[in-house]
């Protein structure tokens, strides 16, 4: 079998052709078959090549569609930080480098549906929450932060910041009260994460990308 010399243009192609297929037909009703029906010869072994099945390709086309998750690998080997410090780059981090990124017209369906939202939920606790609790345990060492519960904390606080802030989930009818009422949240629980600066900053980000 020849190698295949452009695997990341193979990876697009059938992310590109199973992102329409879930967004006119729905995640349920597609199956592996169709979509190497839609990939004008490409073999079902080129697929699995890269994809174990339809699930991984579905959070594939989420991760593309939301952005990489190295924010957190960049807070954590940032010198010379506090724990506190931390989760405010994270925090920064995600505005400079947007997670809500543009979504195409035909991917938009995928925002709605079921297995997007079990996504966003899986990846705020099980991938994403561990860093912002190894964090905390840090800024509870070096006494940046005096939180009781950090696991608890922290999976609240990715849930907080990643759906219940989130564009592509709720609306933004008072996204200032919102972020306020957040960093009273984080304040009452000995995590100030969002001081005065960094709430203002992200009001304006949401509002900038909600607009």
């Amino acid at each position: 079998m020849a190698r295949n010399k452009y695997p990341e243009l193979t990876v697009n192609k059938i992310l590109d052709v199973s992102t329409q297929l879930f967004a006119e037909k729905g995640y349920d009703n597609v199956t592996i078959q169709d979509i190497v029906d839609n990939l004008g010869g490409m073999t079902k072994g080129a697929i699995y090549h890269h994809f174990k099945g339809k699930e991984e390709i579905f959070n594939a086309i989420v991760n593309r569609m939301v952005g990489p998750d190295n924010i957190f690998e960049q807070a954590r080997r940032a010198p010379g930080l506090t724990g506190l410090q931390r989760i405010q780059k994270v925090v920064t981090f995600s505005m400079t480098n947007s997670t809500h990124v543009e979504v195409s017209e035909i991917a938009m369906p995928i925002l709605d549906t079921p297995q997007f939202l079990r996504k966003q939920l899986h990846d705020c606790v099980e991938e994403h929450a561990p860093y912002i609790r190894e964090f905390i345990d840090q800024g509870n060492a070096d006494g940046s932060l005096d939180v009781k519960y950090p696991r608890q904390a922290a999976e609240c606080f990715m849930l907080m910041i990643s759906i219940w802030l989130n564009p592509a989930i709720f609306s933004y009818d008072e996204i200032a009260q919102k972020v306020r009422h957040l960093q009273l949240q984080c304040e009452s629980i000995g995590m100030p994460v969002l001081d005065d600066k960094i709430t203002e900053q992200l009001i304006d980000y949401y509002l900038k990308i909600t607009t």
